[in-house]
């Protein structure tokens, strides 16, 4: 990416994208879970307050504000295909990455990222490379398009 943005323009980038998915992202919509348990998925419904989702089966409530912090981090870091961003999910806030403990510090300490990259890469937003390691960056989509609501 090459340069670096001013946080509150990125936040503004990033609050805008997730708006444009946001209720497109719910409803009980399947999602493929992550390289660590194969076949499994979850699903997402919206909550009543519609500033946080529900991610069943395991009945993890999401905040709005998590998807956000996760397209903030990455933008404001350059993670692009050139520089990809290590996932680093673990349950542990000390052995968790950066990225994962972004999105946990925006969703009241609850691991989320394993949720949330899975669907913002549905929407074209970011790449998730599984790996070992799990990797994940900011596609062309995202870089080079104004958020739009999706065509329902």
């Amino acid at each position: 990416m090459g340069n670096r943005c001013e946080s509150a323009i990125c936040e503004s980038r990033a609050e805008a994208a997730v708006s444009a998915i946001w209720h497109h992202i719910g409803d009980g919509q399947h999602y493929c879970g992550c390289r660590d348990a194969p076949g499994a998925g979850f699903e997402v419904r919206h909550d009543d307050d519609e500033q946080s989702v529900l991610v069943t089966p395991e009945n993890i409530r999401i905040s709005k504000k998590a998807f956000v912090a996760a397209l903030q981090y990455l933008v404001e870091h350059d993670h692009d295909h050139h520089e990809p961003c290590p996932v680093r999910s673990n349950s542990h806030p000390l052995r968790a990455g950066p990225l994962c403990r972004a999105t946990r510090d925006a969703n009241a300490n609850v691991r989320c990222i394993d949720y949330i990259l899975p669907i913002l890469a549905s929407r074209r937003i970011v790449h998730l490379d599984d790996g070992p390691p799990a990797r994940t960056w900011l596609t062309h989509v995202f870089l080079h398009t104004e958020p739009h609501a999706p065509a329902p």
